[in-house]
């Protein structure tokens, strides 16, 4: 088993665990239920999951939600209204 680094995604096969950590986005938005959509700065946030062969011979990605790690939703990493 392998870690998916950079470019490395074209070489992948499955059974590979990996990593992913957000970028920077142009305009992150995160909306949560009825409330309205608001900014939400994720860069640095993680997660863990592995690639899975699909039955047509497709490579797909598999997340576990639990591992996610991601910035507090705070006066730091979030704007609401554009505040």
């Amino acid at each position: 088993n392998g870690i998916i680094h950079g470019g490395g995604a074209a070489q992948a096969k499955a059974g590979w665990r990996v990593a992913l950590t957000t970028m920077p986005a142009t305009r992150p938005t995160l909306g949560v239920s009825r409330w309205p959509d608001f900014d939400y700065d994720a860069t640095g946030a993680t997660t863990l999951g592995h690639v899975c062969e699909a039955r047509n011979g497709e490579l797909t990605l598999e997340f576990d939600v639990s591992s996610f790690e991601g910035p507090p939703v705070d006066s730091r990493s979030t704007k609401v209204f554009g505040v």
